[in-house]
């Protein structure tokens, strides 16, 4: 028996891959890729997970909407992959107090089975809340 992948599926993964990397760009520029916002805000909507979690990451790097990316980041960190996970802790990390709204959904993550996430949702509670990462006894 021989494996043979389905060359529609690669692709599309594929695609999904060179658009997370694209967006990734777009948020290095910062501020200055402002003429992208349109298509982020539209890839909010995609079925897939993952484009809507880097999508929202963007907006956030260029034009600091938390009200956008902030309810991306909780739904990331409770319905996506490992990878996703981590993301979604970083993002809110250094969304910091704007991301108050997702306390609830890392304080889940702080007994997230990876230990990496773990890791990140403790840093991304020390930035969100303080007061309540040191009531975790997170320091």
């Amino acid at each position: 028996m021989s494996l043979r992948p389905d060359p529609e599926l690669f692709t599309q993964d594929l695609q999904v891959l060179v658009r997370i990397d694209v967006v990734h760009a777009l948020a290095e520029i910062g501020p200055a890729a402002k003429a992208a916002v349109p298509v982020l805000t539209k890839m909010l909507k995609e079925t897939d997970l993952r484009i809507r979690v880097h999508a929202a990451a963007g907006l956030w790097h260029i034009d600091k909407q938390a009200s956008v990316a902030v309810p991306a980041m909780i739904e990331g960190l409770r319905g996506g992959d490992v990878d996703i996970r981590r993301e979604a802790c970083e993002e809110l990390a250094e969304i910091g107090t704007a991301a108050k709204a997702a306390v609830p959904a890392v304080a889940e993550a702080l007994k997230d089975k990876d230990a990496e996430v773990r890791k990140l949702a403790g840093e991304a509670l020390k930035k969100i809340d303080p007061k309540e990462a040191a009531k975790r006894g997170i320091k």
